[in-house]
């Protein structure tokens, strides 16, 4: 757990740190412009640290069910062999469909409007602009939605609820509203980051008629509340890591008392 923890960390400082510079650029000094190799090694770092943060979720909803539900197998299961396994279906996965979003989206031809309606590289943004058929970068684009929202909101949905489940069962008074607690926000974050990046993906792929600032605003959300509020949930309140935070912290005061 501690591992996907790190890893999430990680994908949440990545994945600002793509826009969050730019943005800053665009604001302060009025720097707006991109080159188009740019603008697409920025749309694959972001599409692809997205989708391997989906994945870690997903891997970690998995990873508390087996705690859960199958303790005394879980040094069985969850061991550094399914650790292996799980980084290279993350590789796979999030590498093998962002190389082909970007692929695609380098292929087409920009005849007209260069100017992109939102703050970052998004790959529909871009494709937007494009003066040829963009059919195949509108049917991938779907794929990625069914692919990471569509499978793995399911099973996490569904670890959580087998959680809740056997909590249910087995636990009483405070600890069950402990545990309704904890899953009903872990739940409540995941589903408002895929919901903000369903809709900034599909109002484009759909032709969903959202003004401009909207999807602009939704968009950096998708990037930045994660990050925001990752750290809170899956690291201040979760027990050993906060008593970890608390004795670095005294250490330091102490150190500087003497």
């Amino acid at each position: 757990m501690y591992v996907l923890v790190s890893g999430l960390a990680v994908v949440d400082i990545i994945v600002p740190t793509a826009i969050v510079p730019a943005v800053l650029l665009s604001f302060l000094f009025d720097l707006n412009e991109i080159t188009l190799v740019g603008c697409l090694t920025q749309m694959f770092f972001i599409h692809f640290f997205s989708s391997v943060e989906s994945t870690i979720l997903l891997a970690m909803a998995l990873d508390r069910s087996v705690a859960i539900c199958n303790p005394l197998r879980y040094t069985a299961i969850m061991n550094s062999s399914m650790f292996v396994k799980l980084l290279l279906f993350t590789l796979i996965r999030s590498g093998t469909i962002m190389c082909t979003l970007v692929g695609l989206a380098a292929s087409l031809s920009f005849c007209g409007s260069n100017i992109i309606h939102h703050c970052y590289c998004d790959h529909m943004a871009l494709v937007s602009l494009a003066c040829s058929s963009t059919a195949k970068n509108t049917a991938v684009g779907v794929a990625v939605i069914i692919c990471f929202v569509g499978i793995d909101i399911s099973v996490i949905f569904v670890s959580y609820v087998k959680i809740l489940y056997v909590v249910l069962r087995a636990a009483a008074g405070e600890q069950r509203s402990k545990a309704i607690h904890t899953c009903s926000t872990h739940l409540i974050v995941m589903m408002c980051f895929y919901f903000i990046g369903s809709v900034t993906f599909l109002s484009r792929n759909l032709h969903i008629s959202i003004p401009v600032d909207v999807n602009t605003f939704l968009g950096v959300t998708y990037i930045l509340f994660p990050a925001c509020i990752n750290p809170i949930i899956y690291g201040v309140r979760t027990k050993e890591i906060r008593n970890a935070l608390l004795k670095l912290k005294n250490g330091n005061i102490q150190g500087k008392i003497t």
